[in-house]
């Protein structure tokens, strides 16, 4: 497999292909692109308009929208009020669609777009009653005059959004997914902008390894919690220790986080009605079918991010490095739309989320600021002695649900109409209801409340120091973040703080080693009440780091706090080897030499993977001898590998490795778990104890993994190693199995795979600070990597830049000059400059007047 350099004239054979495979207005994808008003070859356009249009007469002042050599829009405006239009205009014309998908899951409206494949996306936020939460939040922002200033962002910004959707109505430039679809967007509103924060939450912090851990302690008994060391993580790394942490409240002053009492009152009906757009042709029914399946792909997959701080004291300028790269699914276009914006209110350069009017990882001209998932446990389950299916026991008295019914407007493409469907949601003392693997739980979650994430980041986008960015957090409830915070006066902080539930109750499950508590990693006993939620841990009380002795610190998802002041806190924390690589090259680096942004490069870029190191030479010294001579060449070269572990595309060691690791992993899993489902709970420290235990004969690994096991399953991973390599080149020789051939990047676009970026060598591997896990193997298509670091971003307080590698570029329109223009310099590992303040050369392209 070879890399597909993308360019115009790759696109255009691309497109010509589908036209030859098909009919035009008999195959309705086709059609759809080929349509003379709204389709790719037609009126769409390319690249951003040169036009000057009027701002609304509610807005004063002036914007100027430039864009750099690689699609970057640089905001210039006169007023705060401006530049937010501009930035909902500028959002809309080139990410109109993915905007429109975002809003709607969090809302419970998928189906109002796709139709009844999305029903299922909103089943759930009905369930969470998430449409009524963001009608509250917004409510609370609008009726309070110390949140006039945000209110009137988020007004503007939707205003900007309308504006475009109109010109583009008018001008043809509508995105050719609605005609696929055959139906309008329908108008933005400043709820939506509220609902793309419960987007990302139900992306980072909901979760359902609470139900998958109490599957396996009904097969094992709670044993298996200890052998695994799932709750305890003994061979985890934390972020800091609490030695040196302080009292949020003891840095900023502040008591706790904002908690007015807020009204919910219940939206049954959908905030959108779905308009009929005029079509010749029916839509593609497949086609479909295909965003819905990635968009749910997309929100289901586990999140995880690199960030670190280095404090001047480390540097060479003297002044902050920050560094930050969450890891996403991988789409086309990415997750993020960079921006710049400069207003007499704001100086911002970084990524946004199209839908978001504010900077969410970047900085200002004083503070810079990122974020990486805590993986802490915000998400419980009750189970019940149910009376019948309306009536269940709650300390020994007889409770019924409330039942209600939310909406969603089913979209019916054939049709170009829509039906009603009634989404019954019901609720008991602890939460709404759902159903697992044939169980009804009631669920308590975080974000399942309003919540202030918008208030959060405008006070964080308008931050001056440390102190005033970690302040902002009073309104950050979820889902937690490990905040890493810099400022131009030298000052450096981390700061995981956000809600954490205040459990009440906690029951004690008896193993045969010992009693342990259950904090929230199982299922409580709801009808004995257990577990229950009485608000949530002091913020004032809450660790973080602020200056820390060190000089730096780094967070990749492992335990944040080492210590007391973390007891309890979570249990769901990623594995180490990222953590312990950071922290390494971090010391090791700056021993030698002050540090730069190259440093940074160079760290964000690292391909040492101490993960499939470590498994690897456990899977050698258990492996058995009775493989064969061809056998034991494949685990010498294991062995030779993880003497230097790295994850190099022009290598072949390294698929091995891989190949042979992913194998065992996932028959690990099956034995122990029952079925590869839900595979992706397992972590490497757990296999890591059982696989050291087996080797020090301890009894308890024999209970789960009789005698033989192991080996025979370390033998029959390298031999399908062996034959997935040899398949896929099409040879023996494993020095023809050039990683980066079959462990690729390719974006896929929502509607089509003919519309994705193209494949290039993905260098990193599962557990690399370049994180690049594959999202399947077999024989014919290799080792995708679906998911990664969504984008890079290295800030030097020094200076204004902001050095960024995007996974795409800032349009969405598949033949624009800023579809994939920055994708392929990512795969080099290159990086582009944004400038606090900056304007690039030339003229503006698109210029709103005032009234």
């Amino acid at each position: 497999m070879t890399q597909r350099a993308r360019s115009g004239a790759t696109v255009v054979s691309a497109l010509l292909m589908i036209i030859l495979l098909s009919v035009p207005l008999v195959n309705p994808l086709a059609a759809s692109l080929l349509d003379p008003k709204n389709g790719i070859i037609g009126g769409l356009g390319l690249d951003p308009p040169s036009v000057e249009l009027r701002l609304p007469e509610d807005i004063t002042g002036e914007a100027k929208v430039y864009f750099d050599d690689a699609g970057v829009p640089y905001i210039h405006a006169s007023s705060d009020e401006a530049a937010f239009y501009a930035a909902g205009w500028v959002h809309a014309s080139l990410r109109l669609f993915q905007m429109d998908v975002f809003r709607r899951v969090g809302l419970g409206e998928l189906s109002g777009l796709v139709g009844e494949a999305g029903l299922e996306a909103d089943r759930r936020a009905a369930i969470l009653g998430l449409r009524s939460i963001v009608d509250a939040e917004w409510r609370h922002i609008q009726n309070n005059p110390e949140f006039g200033e945000i209110a009137r962002i988020v007004e503007a910004y939707t205003a900007g959004v309308n504006g475009y959707i109109s010109y583009a109505l008018k001008t043809g430039r509508l995105p050719v997914e609605y005609r696929v679809l055959g139906v309008k967007p329908s108008p933005w509103l400043p709820q939506d902008t509220l609902a793309m924060a419960k987007v990302l939450a139900l992306m980072l912090s909901y979760s359902e390894d609470d139900l998958i851990l109490d599957r396996l302690v009904r097969k094992w008994g709670p044993e298996v919690i200890v052998d695994f060391d799932i709750v305890g993580r003994s061979l985890n790394m934390s972020h800091a220790s609490c030695d040196i942490a302080v009292g949020w409240g003891d840095v900023t002053g502040l008591e706790g986080p904002y908690n007015p009492l807020l009204s919910v009152e219940e939206r049954r009906e959908p905030l959108h009605e779905p308009e009929p757009l005029d079509l010749g042709y029916n839509p593609d029914l497949e086609s479909i079918d295909a965003v819905v399946d990635r968009v749910l792909y997309m929100l289901s997959w586990n999140a995880a991010s690199n960030n670190w701080v280095v404090s001047g004291s480390l540097t060479v300028s003297g002044n902050p490095l920050l560094a930050n790269d969450p890891h996403l699914s991988l789409t086309a276009p990415g997750i993020w739309l960079p921006i710049v914006i400069s207003s007499p209110g704001y100086s911002l350069a970084g990524v946004t989320i199209p839908g978001v009017p504010l900077v969410v990882i970047g900085r200002n001209s004083h503070v810079a600021w990122g974020f990486t998932n805590v993986g802490s446990d915000f998400t419980d389950f009750y189970r019940y002695q149910w009376v019948d299916e309306n009536r269940y026991f709650y300390k020994g008295r007889i409770f019924g649900v409330e039942k209600s019914s939310i909406e969603a407007y089913v979209w019916d493409p054939l049709a170009r109409s829509y039906r009603v469907q009634e989404i019954s949601v019901a609720r008991t003392i602890h939460g709404p209801v759902i159903e697992w693997q044939g169980e009804r739980f009631a669920v308590s979650y975080t974000s399942a409340r309003p919540t202030f994430e918008m208030i959060f980041l405008w006070l964080l986008n308008k931050a001056s120091s440390v102190r005033d960015a970690l302040s902002a957090q009073r309104y950050f409830y979820g889902p937690p973040q490990n905040m890493v915070v810099a400022d131009s006066a030298g000052n450096i902080a981390y700061s995981p703080v956000g809600a954490y539930p205040e459990r009440a109750a906690l029951p004690t499950i008896e193993t045969g080693y010992g009693p342990i508590v259950n904090t929230g990693f199982l299922p409580f006993d709801g009808s004995a009440g257990e577990g229950e939620w009485r608000g949530f841990k002091p913020y004032s009380s809450l660790p973080v780091l602020f200056n820390p002795p060190q000089g730096f610190v780094a967070t990749a998802n492992s335990k944040p706090f080492e210590g007391g002041c973390w007891d309890g806190l979570g249990w769901d924390y990623a594995d180490r080897f990222r953590t312990e690589r950071i922290y390494t090259l971090l010391q090791e680096r700056s021993a030698e030499e002050p540090l730069d942004a190259g440093d940074m490069r160079d760290i964000q870029l690292d391909v040492e993977d101490l993960g499939l190191k470590t498994l690897v030479s456990l899977m050698v010294r258990v492996a058995s001898g009775d493989g064969g001579h061809v056998l034991e060449r494949y685990m010498d070269m294991l062995a030779e590998w993880a003497e230097n572990p790295q994850m190099n595309v022009d290598d072949y060691k390294p698929t091995l490795a891989l190949l042979a690791s992913w194998y065992f992993v996932h028959d690990f899993w099956e034995s122990l778990y029952g079925s590869e489902e839900h595979w992706r709970f397992i972590k490497l420290e757990y296999a890591e104890k059982a696989l050291k235990a087996y080797l020090r004969g301890e009894d308890w690994v024999f209970n789960y993994f009789p005698e033989g096991t192991l080996e025979g399953m370390v033998n029959r991973s390298v031999e399908r190693a062996v034959k997935t390599a040899e398949t896929f080149f099409a040879s023996p020789n494993p020095e023809a199995w050039v990683y980066g051939e079959m462990h690729y990047y390719n974006p896929e676009h929502l509607l089509s795979e003919a519309l994705g970026f193209g494949e290039c060598p993905a260098p990193g591997g599962p557990f690399t600070v370049n994180v690049a896990p594959p999202s399947s193997v077999s024989e014919t298509h290799g080792a995708p990597v679906e998911a990664g670091p969504s984008v890079r971003l290295i800030a030097d307080l020094s200076t204004t830049m902001l050095y960024m590698s995007l996974p795409g570029g800032s349009s969405g329109v598949p033949l624009s000059s800023f579809y994939d223009n920055l994708y392929w310099g990512y795969c080099r590992g290159e990086y582009h400059i944004l400038t606090v303040g900056g304007e690039p050369p030339g003229g503006a392209k698109i210029v709103f007047r005032g009234g």
